[in-house]
This record gives structure tokens, C-alpha cells and sequence, in this order.
């Protein structure tokens, strides 16, 4: 089914207190379940690799539409791991991501925005980021963010699939997956970078499931809400974003649950 686009201002979802005794629940039997239905999932492209080389463009797959979507969705998650870390004061460090956009994923945009006939947000991606190069107050930074999230959802296109948003939402779980791996090793945040831009992304994608029209979550309500309840056993994941405290969530969790997305996602046409 097509569906228009709608863009809310929500962000993000309450962390559930049962995610770590969830656990084996998530992992025994998706394993299983995951076994030869790899043709039914959005998986991302065997090139892209989790850790900064394997983001813009990897997540595609294959299908073009898709892969811009989800440059969009790792876009938004950059931004907003850099503007909740300048909240938290961590300001060099949102610095970082704030800038990896522009560098890497942006350029490869650009081709796509002409093919589509939409305009790009080359100057909300810019102007969100001069706040925190400039010392700018973080309700300056989090309003930017709103207007250039705004300029994304525009740049979407106006209508796609339930299926597309499905397989976007997948693709930024699973990308979420591979760099948390990198970014957290025996309980502690080796990298902090990819350990970040997980999160991001999983806010990105939760967000995306929030906008779903209420006739799409009527019509999919058992797939969406099996998505949903996996996002939520990942939220104890982050337990400290600047990644100083001691991470007691495993990759494997993580790893069970996109397993979990990625079969409900597959489920939806």
C-alpha cells in the first residue's frame, strides 16, 4: 500500500525495564527462525561492514530507493547523537558526528536528489552543525535539528510503502547491530564513535515506526508491533551515551533482536 509521509515531533521511545531478563527469550529461537528465510529479510549489502567505511550506500542491497532511504535515516541518526551529546555536554564529541554527514554520506546524495527532483538540506545539514561549532545554546542546536528532520522527511519523496519504510527500519537496525559490535567489547565502550552512532540510528528507525498512519499500523499491527517490542528490549543498551559507564547489554541481544526486525519487516508487502 502507498502511504503519504507524515513527520511528528516525537522522539524516541521509553526504555523497558525487563530488556536484560528478555535476553535469552530474544535470542533462543530466532537463530532458528532465521535459518533459510534470508531471501524474505532486508539485509544489508554483503559490502557494507559495520564501522564508518560501511555506512553511506551499503545499506541499498541492491534496490536503489531503498538504499537512499536508509542514507537518509543514518543522516538523521548522525544528527542526532551529535545534538543529544552537545545537550549532555560532550561537545567535541558531538562535534564528530556532527560532521561525518557532510563528509561522507551527503556527497552520495546528491545524484538522487536530482533523479527524484527533490531539494536536498545541504544548508539545514550545515546550519545544525554551526550551532555546536559556535557555542550555541542546545535548544538553538535541538531546534535545527527539528528543521533540518523536517527537510529529510521532505527529501523522502511524499508517498513510499509500508514495505519500504519496513525495509528502511531493518536496514538502520541492522546497521545499528554492526557497529555496536565494534563499539562495545567484553561489557565496555571501546569505541565510543560506533557505540554512538548505534543509538542514533535506532532512535532514527523507532522514529520512522512512529509516523506510521494508523490505517498502515491497523493493516500490519502484528508486524509493526513485533518491531516495536524488539527496539524496546535494545534501549537498555545505552545505558550512558558518552560511554563512560559500564555497558551491561550484550551484542548478541542487539544481534537476536534486529533478527527479530528483520523477519517481522520481511513479513510486510
Amino acid at each position: 500500500m502507498i502511504r503519504t509521509t507524515k513527520f511528528w515531533t516525537c522522539l524516541g521511545v521509553a526504555a523497558v525495564s525487563g530488556a536484560l531478563a528478555a535476553h535469552a527469550a530474544v535470542n533462543e529461537g530466532v537463530a532458528k527462525q532465521h535459518q533459510g528465510q534470508t531471501k524474505d529479510l532486508y539485509l544489508a549489502d554483503a559490502s557494507g561492514e559495520g564501522g564508518e567505511g560501511g555506512e553511506a550506500g551499503a545499506a541499498g542491497g541492491g534496490d536503489q530507493h531503498i538504499g537512499y532511504l536508509t542514507d537518509l535515516g543514518l543522516v538523521e541518526g548522525h544528527m542526532r547523537v551529535g545534538v543529544e551529546l552537545y545537550g549532555l555536554g560532550d561537545t567535541e564529541a558531538a562535534k564528530t558526528h556532527m560532521k561525518h554527514p557532510g563528509d561522507e554520506i551527503y556527497g552520495n546524495l546528491k545524484q538522487q536528489f536530482e533523479a527524484l527532483k527533490v531539494k536536498g538540506f545541504a544548508d539545514e545539514l550545515a546550519t545544525t552543525a554551526a550551532v555546536v561549532e559556535k557555542g550555541g545554546t542546545v535548544e538553538e542546536a535541538r531546534a535545527k535539528l527539528q528543521d533540518l528532520r523536517l527537510a529529510i522527511a521532505s527529501a523522502r519523496g511524499g508517498e513510499t510503502t509500508m514495505a519500504d519504510t519496513a525495509a528502511v527500519v531493518a536496514r538502520l537496525a541492522r546497521q545499528a547491530a554492526d557497529e555496536y559490535a565494534v563499539g562495545v567489547k567484553d561489557g565496555k565502550v571501546a569505541d565510543s564513535h560506533e557505540y554512538q552512532d548505534a543509538w542514533g540510528f535506532v532512535q532514527t528507525a523507532i522514529q520512522l515506526l512512529k509516523e506510521i498512519p494508523a490505517e498502515e499500523r491497523e493493516e500490519h499491527g502484528k508486524d509493526i508491533g513485533e518491531i516495536e517490542a524488539a527496539f524496546a528490549l535494545m534501549q537498555a543498551a545505552w545505558p550512558d551515551l558518552t560511554g563512560k559507564s559500564p555497558v551491561i547489554t550484550e551484542s548478541s541481544l542487539i544481534a537476536g533482536a534486529v533478527a527479530r526486525i528483520e523477519l517481522a519487516a520481511g513479513a510486510i508487502k
